[in-house]
């Protein structure tokens, strides 16, 4: 498959490779334990990059991550929206134990960490550091409490909702929510958030709910996957307003590279990875570049941007970033140093409070 690298002039990329090589990099967000429980797919392997929607192909494995010089990965925890109130707890347990049976399969290349501190650790070791966020807090069934166990297991942030409302917030693609702000759950699983040390992921909120959440949240809150409404106008994406309440708070936004949230019309069917920059310039002039992350949704979405089809490209878009004139300090901050500084403001948050996380497996609350 062709490198899009070849499109630039050999300095940029000889400048962009050595800045890529030696940054914190870091991408928010990706699915790929749907697969892995799915149909088995072994991430500690080298699998195929699929070819436009495929989704017995993977856009991320062990493998894949190392070669596009990925450091820091977040992965989704999904329980999908068919599966009925009072066994989504159930569901995400089953995950987590394919979670943790591929990484102590992959021991030699990965590792689950809580904490920026222990990703360090694991990062120095020549391995991937690992984190996974609960996409959606439906899977909680009502209670709360169980954030604590998800925490042990190496729960970096939790996502307030995915495609449907719950009984936390109001999901951005509901047009008839029951409420509006936070909903009876709301109030208690954020505060358990900030108290444990989990980031609160406002991906797929509503707007009512989005404010709400921000005002209650004594930590920063953050959107793990989403894009820049202004230059692509879906309930996804961020209008400027909440992108500047969000870094007001000291929050950050992972880009992602779906081209149906990066344009509209035909256009989607077209766009490289040159339009995930644009949506990074746009952010960045906005509210600072401090405030961009990147988000892929790899392995999640149903398909990438050309230039992008799998994550061991994930240089050019550094390769575009450097072309555009970002300063390099800028370009090592949107590649992962500004998600790593936000999570240690959450992290830090939650030390400051006198509740402690319980680590609980999992199965003790079923």
């Amino acid at each position: 498959m062709k490198s899009a690298l070849a499109d630039y002039p050999p300095d940029v990329v000889a400048r962009a490779l050595a800045l890529h090589r030696t940054s914190p990099v870091a991408d928010l967000h990706a699915d790929s334990f749907i697969a892995a429980r799915y149909v088995g797919r072994d991430l500690t392997r080298r699998l195929r990059a699929p070819r436009g929607w495929n989704p017995l192909r993977q856009h991320c494995d062990f493998v894949r991550l190392r070669a596009g010089g990925v450091r820091y990965q977040g992965f989704g925890i999904v329980v999908p929206p068919y599966v009925p109130r009072g066994a989504r707890w159930r569901h995400a347990v089953r995950t987590l134990a394919v979670v943790r049976e591929t990484f102590l399969r992959g021991a030699r290349q990965a590792a689950l960490v809580r904490t920026p501190a222990a990703g360090r650790a694991v990062v120095a070791g020549g391995r991937l550091a690992a984190f996974l966020g609960l996409e959606g807090c439906h899977a909680l069934d009502g209670h709360p409490e169980r954030l604590s166990a998800l925490r042990a297991e190496g729960l970096g942030y939790a996502g307030l909702c995915h495609f449907r409302s719950n009984d936390v917030v109001v999901s951005g693609g509901d047009r008839r929510p029951a409420y509006r702000g936070l909903g009876p759950s709301g109030p208690a699983v954020i505060e358990l958030c900030n108290a444990l040390g989990i980031a609160v992921d406002l991906a797929h909120t509503g707007p009512s709910s989005f404010d709400a959440a921000l005002e209650r949240s004594r930590a920063p809150v953050f959107v793990s996957h989403g894009n820049a409404r202004a230059l692509c106008d879906h309930h996804r994406n961020l209008s400027d307003a909440q992108l500047r309440a969000l870094a007001d708070q000291g929050g950050v936004i992972g880009i992602m590279f779906f081209p149906w949230l990066i344009s509209r019309g035909l256009r989607r069917l077209c766009d490289d990875h040159r339009r995930v920059v644009d949506h990074i310039d746009h952010v960045a002039s906005l509210v600072g570049p401090e405030h961009v992350a990147l988000g892929s949704d790899f392995d999640g979405m149903i398909w990438s941007v050309r230039g992008l089809p799998d994550v061991s490209h994930l240089p050019v878009l550094t390769c575009e970033l450097v072309r555009r004139g970002y300063p390099d300090d800028a370009v090592r901050g949107i590649l992962g140093g500004n998600w790593l500084r936000y999570w240690a403001s959450v992290v830090a948050a939650a030390e400051r409070t006198e509740q402690a996380a319980a680590p609980t497996p999992p199965e003790a609350l079923l």
